[in-house]
């Protein structure tokens, strides 16, 4: 523990640089500073913020209030009420945006979610992929449930046939490779 007050370093080759109320709990843990942040794995990382966690060996939390890191090698770059689930994911900032499955990926917006594996969103609000592969760029309210399926942006579209593309706003593809 380097400053700050009330922080802790409970295991051997942790570090707390400063801040308050800060707790590095797992072997090589680190918490750069800020307030309230916790590492409770080997090899994870806040680097500040305020009541951040990381509970999964080699995940980052980099910054910004109540994120957590849940999955292993795993990162939110900031924002808040971010979570990743799976292994191998990221959320890069915005409110409230969460990927369940292993490689998963949101960029940032509002209320963003991946539920399966290799899924991305972009960015925009109220987004969900619900199918491997599958892509949102933007936009808000739109939904893929098909394999390899991808939105482009708008609003209310929805990706249901695999390998299908929707651009633009209320627009369907049903049916494998549609558009």
């Amino acid at each position: 523990v380097v400053g700050g007050s009330d922080n802790v370093a409970t295991r051997d080759w942790t570090f707390v640089g400063g801040g308050r109320r800060n707790a590095a709990a797992a072997i090589y843990g680190a918490v750069g500073g800020g307030s309230n942040n916790k590492v409770e794995a080997s090899w994870g990382i806040v680097g500040g913020g305020w009541s951040n966690t990381v509970y999964s060996p080699y995940s980052t939390v980099g910054g910004g209030c109540l994120n957590i890191a849940y999955g292993y090698l795993s990162t939110v770059g900031g924002g808040q009420y971010n979570t990743v689930y799976g292994a191998y994911c990221a959320v890069g900032g915005g409110n409230g945006n969460t990927v369940y499955y292993d490689w998963g990926t949101v960029g940032g917006g509002y209320g963003n979610t991946v539920y399966l594996h290799y899924g991305t969103v972009g960015g925009g609000s109220g987004n969900s992929v619900y199918q491997d592969y599958g892509t949102i760029g933007g936009g808000h309210g739109n939904q893929v449930d098909g394999l390899y399926a991808t939105i482009g942006g708008g609003t209310s579209n929805f990706a249901a046939g695999d390998l299908s593309v929707v651009m633009g706003s209320y627009g369907e593809a049903l049916h494998e490779s549609s558009a």
